[in-house]
């Protein structure tokens, strides 16, 4: 050999070597958790494989017998190494990250030292041994000695791979004989048919080529064998391709939980599943099977291999049966479909705008059921349930009774009651869609519709079935207003409140039980948050003690204890309220407070831990939308969203803004000026009077706290 040619030879050695050691690899490898997408330009691994340090994984650190064969290749020095960076050595052996762009090219891994499971992806089996044959296993059992698989790096992407098997004296290399696997023990170097290269698949997963025979670790119909691998874009391409996880942080799933076990009728819906731990592998949807049986043989309900849920226009209720295939732990799920979803609702007659009501409210048998004005109380909300057969029940949250059609009669006029159980078809109710909401008729008369007689819409007016009209009157038709979430608001007064506005304090209770009502009712048509407002009381301040007998010629009296800061601590050492509680205190003494820029207010509201203080005065026809407007504001403080509106700590000084990451005035991407936390005095019934951030933070307060 020339100079020459040995000095290109030696560059094509040593660029190998520098190859391997700027590819890294990490503990979690290519399982088929990784998401099946071409990798983005830069990076061979996808976002959900952990990243460790650029050091590469020195052979030494790797346990295995007998000696290492890596420690029988030369050493090369700096020097040398130094060298390999000004070879000519072709693309194909630059490192991965150079090839990302490069479509339909196998990537060598080069750094996969370390044992680990290795499990078929398309079909949940895993690589196992018995001793001296090489099997599969349709999922993972306890014994913990047939499954790991130890890969020692020799050099580039070629491995010599160990069973992890320590019952055995020596240790077991991984071999293609004859077209067929099995286990061999050499105590000498061994030849090229128990070498493997491993390379990345693509859109995720591990293929294992043999060096000897040029054939590939694959899964066909069940049968563990090796063949000539597929390209990635031919059908079958799946059969050759494995998922990889490190013995350390294998961990074996506990429970199997969906995202959701509700379908509309006719519109496919897909179902997501999450294992617990969080970090257990091979947890994509394409490791679960799922498979769904209807509770009702009259019903359809199907499922595709993607975890795709439709059901027929009948709706019902189903089992999903829902299998890891790695594993083979198996959960099951009741599936409901129906165009309205199981849940608390409080239902709203589309012509009058009121809601279905238990009478009284009565907890007796044969109640009426009749409409009234919206109020957070109980006897206006309802329970709904689907049956298998897709027809639901109605059950008053009040008194626990279900909706039916009075002695169970098929005739139109029949009265609609309240009543125990619901197991006859006058108490089961069907659900559709119409033009302008849903038509809710009885099994026991399907051509009827539970309705408000036309030509009537007051409170108290008792509910019948009616023969549906599909008109634009929309007796018969209604709007079901879901209930997700749950807060209650208390509220308290003190005599400066109805001296101030020169009414008695029964005229005041009266007035704040309508302004938490009108609040209550946007909150929940906003957010389906069920504000239960209780009856207003009387609480006995400071600020009453002081002056004693409370009249309009001390009102605007000051003292020690009309200070904003003292009221609020008078008024919380009695009353504190709790994560899903609200207290809310209404005076109308003067009572001072200082500003930001030290400007001295009166009668500023506000809102302090779980308490809110509506300190407002307004003598003229605003004080309904203004105290329903502040009482608006501040509750959405306590629902976790806050102020946006301009206010410098310095006057004339717009960057000592207090809110000015968020600002309707000085911030670049300000926030709307109509909405309820720029300027509190709005009508709240207007459309836009929550933001949509601010409806995004108190969803996201809704969620966790309540």
């Amino acid at each position: 050999m020339t100079k020459k040619n040995f000095r290109k030879l030696l560059c094509v050695v040593l660029s190998v070597m520098l190859f391997v050691s700027n590819a890294p690899f990490t503990g979690i490898v290519l399982a088929s958790d990784i998401s099946r997408s071409q990798p983005e330009e830069g990076s061979l691994i996808t976002e959900n494989t952990p990243q460790t340090s650029d050091v590469p994984l020195a052979i030494e650190d790797v346990a295995t017998e007998p000696v290492p064969l890596s420690e029988r290749l030369p050493q090369f020095s700096e020097y040398e190494l130094a060298l390999a960076d000004m070879c000519d050595y072709p693309q194909s052996m630059r490192g991965p990250t150079d090839l990302a762009t490069t479509s339909n090219i196998t990537y060598p891994i080069t750094n996969l030292s370390g044992s680990y499971y290795i499990n078929h992806t398309k079909t949940g089996f895993f690589l196992r041994t018995s001793y001296p044959n090489v099997s599969s296993s349709y999922y993972y059992e306890m014994d913990e000695t047939e499954y790991p698989w130890t890969f020692e790096w020799l050099h580039t992407n070629r491995y010599i791979i160990y069973s992890t098997n320590h019952q055995w004296d020596s240790v077991s290399m991984l071999r293609v004989m004859n077209g067929s696997l099995d286990l061999v023990m050499y105590d000498e170097e061994p030849p090229n048919e128990c070498i493997w290269e491993a390379y990345y698949a693509d859109f995720g997963g591990v293929t294992i080529k043999n060096l000897g025979t040029g054939l590939s670790l694959h899964m066909v119909n069940g049968s563990l064998g090796v063949s000539l691998a597929m390209p990635s874009t031919h059908a079958d391409y799946d059969n050759w391709v494995w998922g990889m996880v490190s013995e350390e942080n294998y961990s074996v799933p506990t429970d199997i939980t969906i995202n959701d076990d509700w379908v509309i009728p006719c519109i496919s819906k897909q179902i997501f599943v999450s294992a617990t731990p969080s970090n257990t592998p091979w947890t994509t949807q394409e490791n679960f099977t799922f498979s769904i049986t209807p509770h009702n043989p009259g019903n359809t309900f199907t499922v595709n291999e993607a975890g795709e849920i439709t059901s027929s226009v009948y709706g019902g209720t189903a089992i999903l049966t829902v299998t890891h295939k790695p594993t083979r732990l198996t959960r099951t799920f009741r599936i409901a479909s129906g165009f309205v979803r199981e849940g608390i609702y409080m239902l709203k007659n589309k012509r009058t705008e009121k809601y279905m009501d238990v009478e009284g409210p009565s907890m007796g048998d044969d109640a009426p059921i009749q409409q009234w004005q919206y109020h957070s109380g109980s006897a206006a909300k309802w329970y709904l349930t689907i049956h298998e057969t897709g027809d639901y029940s109605i059950q008053s949250l009040y008194s626990g009774k279900y909706m039916h059609v009075y002695g169970a009669s098929e005739e139109s006029g029949a009265g609609i009651v309240q009543y125990t159980g619901s197991v006859g078809s006058n108490a089961r109710w069907t659900i559709q869609i119409t033009g302008g909401g849903y038509r809710i008729s009885p099994l026991s008369a399907p051509t009827l519709a539970l309705s408000v007689p036309l030509g009537q819409d007051g409170n108290g007016l008792n509910l019948q079935q009616l023969s549906y009209s599909n008109d634009n009157e929309y007796s018969d038709t209604w709007d079901f207003q879901p209930l997700l979430y749950n807060a209650t608001l208390n509220n308290f007064y003190d005599r400066g409140y109805y001296i101030r506005y020169g009414e008695t304090y029964q005229q005041s209770e009266a007035l704040i039980k309508e302004y938490s009502t009108a609040v209550s009712k946007r909150y929940m048509e906003i957010f389906g948050l069920s504000l239960c407002v209780n009856d207003t009381s009387y609480f006995g301040s400071a600020i009453d003690a002081c002056k004693g007998l409370v009249n309009s010629a001390n009102i605007d009296v000051t003292c020690e204890h009309t200070d904003r800061e003292a009221v609020i601590s008078n008024f919380k050492s009695s009353h504190e309220g709790d994560q899903i509680t609200t207290n809310a205190f209404w005076s109308g003494h003067k009572i001072q407070s200082t500003a930001s820029s030290g400007v001295i207010n009166n009668n500023r509201s506000c809102s302090d831990g779980t308490a809110i203080f509506m300190l407002g005065i307004w003598l003229d026809s605003s004080r309904t939308q203004n105290s329903q407007g502040v009482l608006l504001h501040e509750l959405a403080h306590q629902f976790g969203a806050g102020d946006h509106y301009h206010e410098p700590t310095k006057e004339d000084d717009d960057s000592t803004c207090k809110f000015k990451d968020v600002c309707s005035v000085c911030n670049p991407n300000q926030r709307p000026q109509s909405c309820i936390m720029y300027q509190s005095h709005t009508d709240i019934t207007a459309t836009n009077v929550i933001c949509d951030y601010c409806r995004y933070d108190i969803l996201a307060h809704l969620q966790q706290h309540h």
